[in-house]
């Protein structure tokens, strides 16, 4: 009996060998806590009253979870609302009418505000949000499933003079900008990745700068930018693009009402359309970015978006 009792206790030891394999070299300490990193948006760092940001990403903290995308297959067979994780805040991209974004060319129809604010008058109800939309298919930018470091944006395309629209109106006090966005083609031609009303950031006649009115700054062509611009009348006007400030009078005005993505006017009249891509863009009514706030936001998209 006594040379049987290791075959029987055999099992039992190479059983407990393969638990032991599997522990960790170095467990924790016991009542040690594992911590996430908590997520923060562009609305986490400031968001007064007037407000209102567009992106494929949670506005804030507190907005994860919502709708932030109207998106279509082909032909409009089907269109349905993307929404943000209600942890990571990460665009949620899920099939669309049993098509997948990632194969079909999907359009994007709407653009929410996320901000909740509803400080755009002259629809219904007034006032209301300020959604961007495109009714007409062609017109439409697409949406990129895997564009910046594996994040989604929206690709422009200037041939088809794509861009989304406000119909509502804005409010007309000075506006502080903040825009992610790169150009991609047709570098010595105006385009212009958010207008509203007579302010305007752009891409200028000339490759590798971009402009606030007629205030211009280096900005390399085929690549990414945080862009913080603020337009201060005939006062001091700052553009702020990836962590350098350029200050001066922005000037310029034009006859454009409305706010506009991916184009000059929403009727597309002055024909600046964008050959490009926009990750998120917002406007800040009245409030003037600090050079923390330019600091701080441009860090956040940066650090976000991996570029």
């Amino acid at each position: 009996m006594k040379r049987l009792i290791p075959i029987f206790i055999l099992p039992i030891v190479l059983s407990a060998l393969a638990a032991w394999a599997q522990l960790p070299m170095h467990p924790l300490p016991l009542g040690t806590k594992t911590v996430s990193v908590a997520y923060v948006g562009p609305g986490d760092i400031i968001n007064p009253a007037g407000t209102a940001w567009w992106g494929l990403r949670a506005f804030s903290a507190a907005k994860r979870g919502n709708a932030a995308v109207n998106v279509c297959n082909i032909s409009d067979v089907a269109c349905a609302d993307l929404s943000t994780d209600a942890t990571t805040g990460n665009l949620i991209i899920s099939t669309i009418g049993g098509s997948s974004c990632s194969v079909i060319a999907c359009t994007v129809k709407t653009l929410y505000d996320q901000t909740g604010n509803s400080g755009c008058t002259g629809g219904s109800p007034s006032p209301g949000p300020c959604d961007l939309t495109q009714a007409t298919i062609a017109n439409r930018p697409t949406l990129v499933v895997s564009c910046v470091n594996g994040h989604p944006c929206l690709a422009f395309a200037r041939a088809s003079n794509q861009r989304l629209i406000m119909p509502n109106t804005p409010p007309s006090s000075p506006l502080q900008f903040s825009v992610v966005t790169e150009r991609t083609g047709n570098t010595t031609s105006q385009q212009n990745p958010l207008t509203e009303g007579s302010k305007w950031v752009s891409f200028t006649t000339s490759a590798n700068t971009m402009s606030l009115g007629t205030l211009t700054a280096t900005a390399n062509d085929n690549a990414w930018h945080a862009v913080q611009a603020w337009y201060g009348g005939g006062g001091t006007s700052d553009l702020y693009i990836d962590g350098s400030l350029t200050q001066g009078t922005a000037g310029g005005a034009n006859t454009c009402v409305g706010i506009t993505m991916g184009d000059f006017c929403s009727n597309g009249f002055f024909g600046n359309a964008l050959d490009g891509k926009v990750a998120e863009a917002g406007l800040f009514n009245g409030v003037q970015f600090t050079s923390q706030n330019n600091s701080d936001m441009n860090g956040n998209q940066h650090t976000y978006y991996g570029f």
